[in-house]
């Protein structure tokens, strides 16, 4: 059962009018384009049942859907090793690939584009912040299948950046995965021989919506240096959750403030927030439906987000929304030296240029920042 007022025919109707431009004069484009947005709604109903059905892999049972796709689309462009691929990913991007082609040709935007300025558009915040200081601690929670911590810890292992380090967190099943990972990936490094000195993250298990004791954010703080500045990455999360659950007392954002005041400054770097538009009220509204929890996470200015963290009185300073697609744009414009540092594969680059990567094809992502200093 579910919430939301919303069914599956009115979601139809809605992504039929959301794709088709006003100007489409051609009967047969317009047919085509409502066929497509229905096996596009048919995949959204049935994808899920599959993952459900097939539980036999316990590892796979206990990753999601979009996790799945996400993970296998940054293998995909080159962001993450292929052993971070999983069989379900490569079936669910291969299957909707040609329908995120359409979408791009008929209405603009894109899933892939989406994704990949989302990633792209925190490498180069976190980027930003390496270079203006000499040590930073980065922790990504709900990190699921990103290699980013893999990345920078590679990038910056042999620079002189001393007090950096990398935690990747999330729920105790995908950690036990992604320490695997990271192990196989550290014994392959040796065994190739390359730099025994590498750094890789460390993982650890944390449930980011937990206030304190063990597994919360909290529990990191002992592992920690508490005289280097520290950034959270939230990527891909807050839009799992309602307005309550991550602005409330002792929702996200109040777990991650909390956190940052035992370091001397600190950021709190959360993707994707979506201006209000009719991409996003979709968003919203299909999120709606398959949770069954109502979902209104997107603002239309940097006031109506300081308005939500204003109540929590945990000190942030600055807080700025930065479109995703310009920052995408600017990491790959940064040249070789720091693209290669990163990891950034020509597939990438060729999505970012070639693929007229946009504020449109990204459903107008934003990253929020949010910053504290004692």
């Amino acid at each position: 059962s579910t919430q939301s007022t919303w069914g599956h025919s009115e979601c139809l109707f809605f992504f039929v009018s959301l794709i088709l431009p006003s100007h489409m004069a051609s009967y047969r484009l317009l047919c085509g384009g409502a066929s497509a947005c229905l096996v596009v709604v048919l995949a959204a109903m049935l994808i899920p049942v599959v993952v459900r059905i097939d539980n036999t892999d316990s590892e796979h049972a206990r990753i999601s859907f979009t996790g799945h796709y996400t993970g296998y689309a940054w293998v995909h462009y080159g962001l993450a090793p292929r052993e971070f691929a999983t069989t379900h990913g490569s079936v669910f991007h291969q299957f909707l690939r040609p329908f995120d082609y359409l979408w791009l040709r008929l209405a603009g935007w894109s899933i892939d584009h989406l994704l990949i300025a989302r990633h792209l558009a925190l490498d180069r915040l976190v980027e930003a912040a390496m270079i203006n200081n000499q040590g930073v601690q980065v922790v990504e929670v709900a990190c699921g299948l990103s290699a980013r911590g893999v990345r920078f810890s590679s990038a910056y292992s042999s620079r002189h950046h001393p007090g950096f380090a990398y935690f990747d967190t999330d729920l105790p099943a995908m950690m036990r995965r992604k320490q695997a990972l990271v192990e196989t990936l550290a014994n392959t490094t040796i065994c190739q021989g390359g730099d025994r000195n590498r750094l890789f993250p460390i993982v650890a298990e944390v449930d980011v919506m937990r206030p304190d004791g063990p597994g919360s954010l909290q529990s990191l703080v002992d592992q920690m240096n508490t005289s280097v500045p520290v950034i959270v990455i939230a990527e891909g999360l807050l839009n799992y959750f309602s307005i309550q659950q991550n602005f409330g007392p002792d929702g996200i954002f109040s777990n991650v403030f909390s956190f940052l005041q035992h370091f001397p400054e600190g950021k709190f770097l959360a993707t994707p927030v979506f201006a209000r538009n009719r991409v996003s009220h979709l968003i919203s509204r299909m999120a709606a439906i398959f949770s069954g929890t109502p979902r209104e996470l997107y603002f239309d200015s940097v006031e109506d987000l300081e308005a939500e963290i204003r109540p929590l009185d945990m000190g942030i300073e600055h807080v700025a929304l930065h479109g995703c697609a310009q920052l995408a744009v600017e990491l790959v414009g940064l040249g070789e030296d720091t693209a290669g540092r990163l990891s950034v594969q020509e597939a990438v680059r060729d999505l970012v240029t070639k693929g007229s990567m946009t504020t449109q094809s990204t459903m107008g992502c934003q990253v929020m920042e949010a910053s504290w200093k004692a």
